[in-house]
């Protein structure tokens, strides 16, 4: 099955926040978590959010028709490094450019995603974003 661009490959809830997984059409994989509305991240720019994870935070939006209602922090599996995934199906893959660049799976996304929400919850018991 051909995944077409910001085609959902997973979403779950993990520790009371929600996560979701989205191909990117170019045969990487993006994760993104929903950041609920009393939580000291919520609406600000991923510039403005100190959160470690791969590439680093890329996106933050609300209500997205792809992502779904709420605010949206995410990131991308593009970077120097990563390699594309050609068993996504992609409408075209990007071409690797080292030898030693990796392909991000799914279960290695779904891991930042929950390293993120991890960073997330220490924020929110901190009080401080």
């Amino acid at each position: 099955m051909s995944k077409r661009k910001f085609d959902e490959i997973e979403r779950g809830v993990h520790a009371g926040f929600d996560y979701l997984i989205l191909h990117d059409g170019m045969g990487h994989r993006n994760g993104y978590v929903r950041i609920p509305e009393w939580h000291p991240w919520f609406g600000k720019h991923y510039d403005d959010i100190d959160a470690e994870v791969h590439g680093g935070l890329t996106y933050s939006a609300g209500d997205s028709d792809l992502r779904g209602p709420g605010f949206w922090i995410g990131f991308d599996t593009a970077h120097a490094g990563d390699a594309s995934d050609p068993s996504l199906g992609a409408e075209y893959n990007l071409p690797s450019f080292g030898r030693d660049d990796v392909i991000r799976t799914t279960e290695y996304v779904r891991n930042e995603c929950f390293s993120l929400i991890k960073q997330a919850q220490e924020v929110a018991i901190a009080g401080k974003a």
